[in-house]
């Protein structure tokens, strides 16, 4: 691999090396080398393209232009702007530059006037950046426990970052991308709480580096770049950790970083069967974000991020992550179905075993081949394989407690999932045009194998019938996709861009699914069930033109665009020679204005319309649950599309004191939404299938809240996210339609006094209620509180007593309880680079795991396995502190 990686960089290496222009950055004041000064090269004002930042001696490398008069602008944190002309004459192949020297200012970009002794947050164009050292964080603190104290910042149970309320799924260190944190949860989820916070230096929140973006006004992506110590960028520095317990638990970890200006290497790998995401050298007490975490676990991973500047020209990116384990958990479980006249209830206690594998690769090159053209491919590729071999018993009542029927099922269910896509990304500039060229493409492919054997036997009690299934399924489903989009803006005036584009998009998928009942006299799975087999052949395909006008005049923005979509979808069933077409033509216009009153201080107002086809492959076959054998979904081929009207009114502020506040309050209203028909019997079985339906809204709206006062090291943040959501579903034939109103709160208090104690309060409260309209005076409610109280004590003798508490109380169940976990810690050597500890979990062991689901047709409460007490020892050394 290794000797692959040397031919291709000796083989593009001449191709891309140019004439260059070369300089040295130097402070004023003290005629010292500036590290990671800002460097760009300007063209009539305008950025040609071409930046760089200075290195460890402060010198910088730019590709030379062609023939012309340039200039240089210079920008360092607490310096004024400096601007240096540059004439490169024809045939020239380098341009040294004498050096240039920054004079220090307390006026920042924005020329606003702020002492940059006194001012929390300092403005860099488009990016605002703390200094890691305003927010105090304990010794060897997870970077997660100083980005929480970053006003507008907040990080939920799952680990999601949100920013002003909008997620942050990207993390970049040192302007390279490290982490891409996709909704929901996982590995990814927990990368803040692997990386220390003495990694940082600042931190910076960025607009997502996107050339070829003409998204709405205001609706670009925000990014986390953290930027590292100079010191840190020497030798190799990490953390090596492991842990060992009663009930034979333990926890192991380690990472290392290589950390350069021009390559980074980050190598993380870890193991533990205490549902863990950090090694046992973390000495921040995230209990009350954890969560009661369900199940009982075992997981392994590694994970390893590269990024290598080839040349100014050319840069690469590569990563890869593997996961394995296993996961045991038992669900004990009451749902109440509810009817037009009644309501009856399911109970099921169900256990699981699952065994988990993850193979993940990505690998990407930039290229800059000339300062008008810019040319991204990268490749991504994953493969998951999940067995799940589970028993479950169940029994179906009214409310009175009289039996309908009883029964159980047993389970076994392998899945495979491949995944693999090629991108890329073209970006020409025409720059006598002021014009710009975006080509986008994406060819990929995915495939899912899934057999499950299915053994069930249910015994209705007013007749004293008894049936079972015993079937082997096995169910293929394999999609290919390509996507391709060009764009094409220019400025037309003053202020004033336009923007017109094509896109087109094609999945073909092959859906083959097998049943076969067990044929008892022959021992055998070899009786076809043909109600459950199929073989399905689907396309879906769309053409989309889309133009845009976008317009600038002093603080306000504005953009109005209009798309026009032409989709096909069509499903061939290969068993019965039968098929299905839908042809769908529709517009979908989008607007959106932004008024910003001052650098970081703004109102947005957003409206657009997405369409949506309904993907064939999933709506139009049968499902079998796993989980439930009286419950069957069927397919429905009549579906029509989509079409979801969205708005957004947005609120944005931060003040360079340490304050932020924002509002958002997001809607939606559904043609043709999506719902469910559910038709069911007095045995307690349930038919589901898919219908479009009208009167589906949502509203969300969103408010954060936060300060800083670094004089006394205090941040206080509070979040709220609510919805209500109207949904309208059909049961036996009639329309029900429900309200269900969320509304979620949080406070957090963190306050480091001195150094020497650290003091975290946080409290969540969640109600959660649905207005059931199919029954007179059917309402449902509950109300989940956490509250937390964690303390660090910093002793002499370089000791840490820390201890956490959370109390639950969950009314929906009808439970609660407390959470007690205690540590006393101890560093020594230099540099305080080994720690050993004493951790203690769940002293009082009483830790549940409760959930609370209320849904259009029924609730349902459950409660689940999870981690209860153990005593853990460990010892940490971090290597390469400086």
């Amino acid at each position: 691999m290794r000797f692959l990686f040397s031919v291709l960089c000796a083989l593009l290496a001449p191709a891309l090396c140019c004439a260059q222009l070369v300089g040295t950055v130097y402070s004023k004041s003290s005629d010292k080398p500036m590290q990671a000064a800002s460097v760009t090269l300007l063209k009539a004002q305008q950025p040609t393209g071409y930046k760089a930042f200075s290195g460890e001696n402060g010198q910088f490398t730019l590709p030379l232009p062609p023939a012309g008069i340039y200039r240089l602008m210079i920008s360092f944190v607490g310096y004024k702007t400096f601007y240096y002309q540059v004439e490169v004459k024809p045939g020239e192949r380098k341009v040294p530059l004498s050096r240039l020297y920054l004079e220090p200012s307390s006026i920042s970009l924005s020329r606003i006037d702020i002492k940059s002794d006194k001012n929390l947050v300092k403005i860099k164009h488009d990016t605002l950046e703390y200094a890691a050292a305003d927010f105090k964080t304990a010794e060897n603190a997870s970077l997660q426990n100083l980005l929480t104290k970053i006003p507008g910042i907040y990080i939920d149970p799952q680990g999601n970052i949100f920013y002003q309320g909008k997620q942050i799924k990207d993390i970049y260190i040192d302007g390279r991308p490290y982490a891409e944190i996709a909704a929901g949860s996982g590995p990814q989820q927990k990368i803040t709480q692997q990386l220390l916070a003495g990694m940082a230096e600042y931190i910076q929140i960025a607009n997502k580096p996107d050339p070829g973006s003409q998204a709405p006004v205001g609706s670009g992506e925000k990014i986390i770049n953290i930027t590292v110590p100079k010191a840190l960028k020497k030798g190799i520095n990490g953390t090596i950790s492991g842990g060992w317990g009663n009930k034979d638990s333990y926890n192991l970890a380690g990472q290392l970083n290589l950390l350069r200006a021009h390559k980074q290497l980050i190598l993380s790998a870890g193991g533990n069967n205490v549902n863990a995401s950090t090694g046992p050298s973390s000495t921040d007490e995230q209990t009350y974000m954890a969560e009661a975490m369900a199940g009982l676990m075992d997981m392994k991973n590694v994970n390893a991020n590269l990024s290598i500047d080839v040349n100014p020209k050319v840069k690469l990116n590569g990563r890869l992550y593997h996961q394995n384990g296993s996961m045991e958990m038992s669900t004990s479980s009451l749902r109440t179905n509810i009817l037009a006249d009644s309501s009856y209830q399911y109970q099921s206690l169900v256990t699981r075993l699952s065994q988990i594998l993850v193979d993940h690769v990505s690998v990407s090159a930039d290229l800059h081949p000339n300062e008008n053209d810019l040319l991204n491919v990268g490749f991504n590729g994953e493969v998951m394989n999940n067995k799940t071999v589970s028993g479950s018993s169940f029994l179906t009542n009214t409310l009175a407690k009289d039996t309908i029927n009883s029964g159980r099922l047993e389970n076994e269910n392998t899945i495979r999932n491949r995944n693999m896509s090629f991108s890329g990304l073209y970006v020409h500039g025409l720059k006598k045009a002021d014009a710009r060229l975006v080509l986008n493409w994406n060819i990929g492919q995915s495939s899912i194998q899934e057999d499950q054997k299915n053994y069930s036997l249910n015994t209705v009690k007013s007749s004293g019938s008894r049936d079972s299934m015993n079937q082997l399924v096995d169910n293929s489903m394999t999609t290919d996709n390509i996507n391709l989009s060009a764009s094409f803006s220019k400025t037309i005036a003053k202020g004033i861009d336009m923007n017109i584009g094509y896109s087109f998009s094609a999945n073909n998928t092959l859906n083959n699914q097998q049943a076969m009942d067990f044929e008892y006299s022959r021992s055998a799975y070899d009786k076809p069930n043909d109600s459950l087999s199929y073989r399905f052949k689907s396309l879906m395909q769309t053409h989309g033109l889309n133009a845009g006008l976008f317009v600038q005049k002093g603080k306000l923005k504005g953009m109005l665009g209009l798309g026009f979509h032409s989709s096909l979808s069509r499903s061939v069933n290969l068993g019965q020679d039968r098929r299905y077409d839908q042809q769908v033509n529709f517009l979908a216009p989008t607007a959106s204005v932004m008024y910003n009153w001052r650098p970081t201080a703004s109102i947005i107002l957003r409206y657009t319309v997405l369409p949506s086809m309904m993907d064939r492959s999933k709506f139009l076959l049968p499902v079998i649950s796993s989980q439930n054998p009286l419950y069957m979904q069927l397919g429905n081929p009549d579906l029509k599309p989509v079409v979801d009207h969205q708005f957004s009114i947005e609120l944005q502020t931060l003040t360079m004191k340490g304050f932020s506040f924002s509002v958002n309050m997001l809607g939606g209203i559904e043609k043709n939404g999506m719902s469910t028909a559910i038709t069911t019997d007095s045995t307690g079985r349930q038919v589901s299938r898919p219908v479009n339906v009208n009167g589906n809204y949502t509203l969300t709206p969103i408010i954060t809240i936060s300060k800083r006062v670094s004089s006394i090291g205090l941040s206080v943040d509070y979040n709220t996210f609510s919805s209500v959501r109207h949904t309208q579903t059909y049961l036996n034939q009639t329309l029900s339609p429900t309200v269900t109103i969320v509304s979620d709160h949080h406070l957090s208090i963190s306050w480091m006094l001195k150094n020497a104690l650290e003091i975290t309060l946080m409290q969540q409260l969640r109600y959660s209620a649905t207005q059931y309209h199919l029954q007179v005076n059917s309402y449902q409610d509950y109300l989940l509180t956490r509250s937390y109280v964690g303390i660090n004590g910093y002793l002499p003798l370089q000791l840490n007593l820390g201890s956490a508490v959370v109390y639950t109380v969950n009314t929906g169940a009808s439970q609660h309880f407390t959470l007690w976990n205690a540590w006393i810690s101890k560093t020594m050597l230099a540099k305080k680079s080994l720690q050993v500890k004493l951790y203690v979990y769940d002293l009082l062991h009483q830790n549940q795991a409760l959930n609370n689901i209320q849904m259009p047709t029924y609730t349902e409460r459950s409660e689940r396995t999870t981690l209860q007490q153990y005593f853990m020892a460990s010892a940490s050394y971090f290597f390469g502190k400086k």
